[in-house]
């Protein structure tokens, strides 16, 4: 990962350690499954370089397609735009660079080690020394799960038809019920109303509206209001700078929400939002 890092001209800072921390345990899964494929193969009375070899050569492709599908994920943030990209490009590849090395690692050194450090094991007789309870269950799942894909290699199509189902679900799902959003919602109890007039509204009436969209926003929240800011019109100097009103016609009204508040403050939003919708419309 560090040589990676050093190609392409990336630091060690936090993105990239938690780069490393997110990928961490996945760097040990490629190694873990070339060991066991490895110990079994020695059950079956082979020599440890044999069974390292032969070992080895049958999970070379399923670790390399399941690196590829990990690098795959995180690839396209490198082609993401503004801030995004200068956020999380370092991250990316970061857990590409390590899952490259892991592979790399767990087809080379890993076999050899094995096959040096296993070569005065003997296999075990499994049928004469008693399994486990752990190796009990192992044997037991992956029976299961023997019967379980000659089921459904049988019932094929149903299988095929029911996943292309979930995933159209899925996409269903994403469209109408996920947002799109760089940093995740977090309800710190404040929120912002902007509001805007009729351009040439006078100060007064904007006020009258105002005072009635407190009355509403105070029924609404009852006691988890704490506190209740509405700033109406603008002057015409240094303070313009500092509001978004652009006249007398606007205002922005700032609401601040207990802190052990029962409803979330997006929840509140989506209330006013429909009666503010509903008693104050255009």
């Amino acid at each position: 990962a560090f040589i990676v890092l050093a190609i392409t001209g990336q630091a060690i800072n936090s993105i990239t350690l938690g780069g490393i921390a997110l990928v961490l345990g996945l760097l040990v899964d490629n190694s873990i499954v070339v060991i066991e494929n490895i110990d079994r193969h020695l059950k079956m009375s082979k020599s440890s370089w044999q069974a390292a070899l032969d070992a080895t050569l049958e999970v070379s492709k399923p670790v390399l397609a399941s690196s590829l599908v990990i690098i795959a994920v995180f690839v396209p943030v490198v082609f993401l735009p503004g801030m995004a990209k200068f956020m999380f490009s370092p991250l990316a590849i970061t857990v590409a660079g390590s899952m490259i090395g892991s592979y790399i690692f767990s087809l080379t050194l890993v076999p050899l080690a094995a096959a040096y450090l296993f070569r005065n094991k003997r296999s075990a007789n499994t049928s004469k020394k008693r399994a486990g309870i752990f190796q009990r269950l192992i044997d037991w799942l992956r029976k299961l799960y023997e019967k379980s894909l000659l089921k459904a290699l049988q019932l094929r199509w149903i299988v095929l038809i029911g996943v292309i189902g979930l995933f159209v679900f899925s996409l269903f799902i994403m469209k109408n019920k996920l947002g799109y959003e760089l940093f995740p919602q977090s309800d710190v109890g404040q929120m912002e109303i902007q509001v805007r007039l009729e351009s040439g509204t006078p100060l007064k009436t904007t006020e009258q509206t105002i005072n009635k969209m407190e009355i509403l926003i105070r029924e609404e929240l009852g006691t988890d209001l704490q506190q209740l800011i509405a700033n109406i019109g603008i002057f015409y100097d240094l303070p313009a700078a500092y509001t978004p009103n652009s006249g007398t016609q606007d205002a922005f009204i700032g609401v601040q929400l207990n802190e052990n508040h029962k409803v979330s403050t997006f929840q509140y939003a989506s209330q006013l939002r429909k009666r503010m919708h509903t008693e104050f419309p255009g």
